[in-house]
């Protein structure tokens, strides 16, 4: 008897986790995806674009070594923007 009781437990319980994942489908509105325009592309206010680990943030020119100029980094390595 004991086992009957607790199969019936377990089949309660998943119907109940069922409907839950059901109404919180239903409930949750669909996402919105947003066409990328000028404002939320990336910007690098600064000038020296030719380095691999150039930061490419307005508010720092190095990745690795922010504190050095690129002229006399040692870890300087030429980069050109590829075309994507």
């Amino acid at each position: 008897m004991r086992r009957i009781a607790d199969f019936m437990l377990m089949i309660v319980c998943g119907g109940v986790w069922y409907l839950l994942g059901v109404i919180s489908a239903i409930a949750t509105p669909p996402m919105q995806v947003r066409e990328e325009n000028q404002s939320r592309k990336p910007q690098n206010l600064l000038d020296k674009n030719d380095c691999l680990y150039n930061a490419r943030s307005p508010y720092i020119q190095c990745a690795v070594n922010p504190a050095e100029l690129c002229d006399q980094c040692i870890y300087f390595v030429e980069y050109e923007e590829w075309d994507i």
